[in-house]
């Protein structure tokens, strides 16, 4: 599970070595009277680092369900996906995706690489260790 707290400034973050990905979050927010699911949707067009997912409101705790990043870019590229926790960046995960290959994480299965036909690649994910 990826949980955003509210209690200061957790956000999720993709950092891309090229111009190209389109991303799709969607999330689910409570609070202790209301339960709201949610989705962004964010295109990323040069080598940077973007927000994908933002910090929750004020006494909302915000669930993220699923995440696809897909490689628009015309060739390799690697994508990794970070939590920008109180201005400390934590890797979570690095893939190496080619054009229309997608990076994919869902609350129950945890994340996957997908070629463009959508068959399963292992060989594209970086796992973080705990010393980074």
């Amino acid at each position: 599970m990826i949980r955003l707290p509210y209690t200061g400034t957790y956000s999720l973050e993709l950092v891309t070595a090229q111009n190209g990905a389109q991303v799709v979050v969607c999330y689910s927010d409570e609070t202790s009277t209301t339960y709201s699911g949610g989705i962004t949707t964010t295109p990323v067009s040069s080598a940077t680092t973007t927000t994908i997912c933002a910090t929750p409101s004020a006494a909302t705790v915000r669930d993220v369900d699923e995440i696809n990043i897909k490689n628009t870019y015309a060739g390799s590229h690697t994508l990794t996906v970070q939590i920008d926790a109180n201005g400390t960046n934590v890797p979570i995960i690095t893939a190496a995706l080619l054009t229309d290959e997608s990076l994919n994480y869902t609350h129950g299965s945890g994340w996957q690489a997908k070629d463009a036909n959508g068959n399963t690649k292992v060989s594209a994910l970086t796992a973080m260790t705990s010393a980074q």
